[in-house]
């Protein structure tokens, strides 16, 4: 019985795009949990001033948490997704300008869901993950892990 489940559980996994979103929503649960601590127990309602800027507390919240998501979509992306198991450094530093791009698409969601919706922090995050997630994959799939580079 085992047997059969573990044969269409494979089949599922050959795709691509399935594994990328396998490996997408786990990485997004670890970006939105992170986001969710960051955000109720460390800058709730705080505003920071960083050379001459002033810092809101989703955005220090985003900024730690799509870190820790952004490591962990590189290596399930590397070696789950694409499986390319060899380059790491380099595919780490090619994937520097994709994970910035996505940053900078994440925060101007999160600001424009906050600040023109009023939408909850928490839901504003949810929403600009999922809109930057189809780029990202295309970006990954077709220049961080391409195997022609």
């Amino acid at each position: 019985m085992f047997f059969k489940y573990q044969q269409a559980i494979t089949r599922v996994l050959s795709h691509k795009v399935v594994r990328y979103l396998f490996s997408g929503g786990f990485s997004a649960l670890v970006d939105i949990l992170v986001f969710n601590f960051c955000w109720i127990y460390l800058f709730h309602k705080s505003s920071f001033h960083f050379l001459g800027f002033v810092t809101e507390g989703y955005s220090s919240s985003l900024v730690i948490s799509y870190t820790c998501g952004s490591l962990t979509s590189f290596f399930l992306n590397k070696f789950f997704v694409f499986g390319v198991q060899i380059q790491g450094l380099k595919q780490f530093i090619k994937s520097l300008p994709v994970y910035s791009l996505a940053f900078f698409g994440n925060w101007i969601l999160l600001k424009i869901g906050i600040e023109w919706f009023h939408f909850l922090p928490l839901v504003s995050r949810i929403l600009a993950a999922l809109m930057v997630a189809f780029l990202t994959f295309n970006l990954h799939k077709y220049f961080t892990f391409s195997r022609n580079s």
